[in-house]
Parts: structure tokens; C-alpha cells; sequence
């Protein structure tokens, strides 16, 4: 721990920065859940990532690392397209989202003299 003097000149210790209580498993049980969820969902990607970097199928004898593939897909132009397509989707979808709960949220707190916007597929 480090001394410090905080504003009024008054020295004080200064705590070691640590993880927040909820950020922890709770238990065991609940640190093997976390466990077999990252295995079951990040396993999948590691051979898919070694097989992407080689010039043959993983399961073929032979073959050399190379990026080959990688710039064979970022020197076409429609990957790149559907990199376009797929920003556009992704804001149009959450600035979408975002007004819609907001007038939701708006038609539900605001008060009743005001205005409010209410949410078209329900009724408060």
C-alpha cells in the first residue's frame, strides 16, 4: 500500500486496485459454469483459426503456414462490400432500437402534462 494526502493534507492509505466483489465467481460451481461456457464457445474457433493459416486441410499431411487466404479475401471487393453491408445493417438496426426504447421509455415516464411520445405496439 501507498501513502497518500488526499485534499484536506490528511494522509491516508491508498488500497491496491482489485477486481469488484460481483466481478468474482460467487462459487465454485459457478466458476466451472464460466469454465465449460469459454471452453464450448472458444474451442470451436481454435482449429478454424489453425486451419485458416495453413495451405492445406488440417487433417491432410503436408502443407506450409501462410496468410495466403487472408489476402486472397481482403483483396476482393465484395468481401468488402459485405463489410459495407454489414456496418450499415448494424447501425440502422441499433439507432432503430435505441429510438424505439426510448419512446417507449419516454411515453412511460414522462408526466402527464408534458410531452410524450407513446409506444406504438402497446398501451400504458
Amino acid at each position: 500500500m501507498t501513502t497518500t494526502a488526499d485534499q484536506t493534507g490528511r494522509l491516508g492509505r491508498r488500497r491496491a486496485t482489485t477486481l469488484p466483489r460481483a466481478a468474482l465467481p460467487a462459487s465454485f460451481g459457478q466458476a466451472l459454469v464460466w469454465l465449460i461456457v469459454v471452453v464450448l464457445v472458444v474451442g470451436p474457433f481454435l482449429p478454424l483459426l489453425y486451419a485458416s493459416v495453413r495451405s492445406k486441410p488440417y487433417y491432410l499431411p503436408g502443407g506450409v503456414f501462410t496468410l495466403g487466404a487472408y489476402q486472397t479475401l481482403f483483396a476482393d471487393p465484395l468481401f468488402w462490400h459485405a463489410v459495407q453491408n454489414t456496418v450499415w445493417f448494424a447501425l440502422t438496426t441499433t439507432v432503430l432500437a435505441v429510438a424505439g426504447g426510448r419512446s417507449c421509455a419516454a411515453g412511460r415516464t414522462c408526466p402527464a402534462g408534458g410531452f410524450t411520445v407513446r409506444c406504438c405496439w402497446r398501451r400504458w
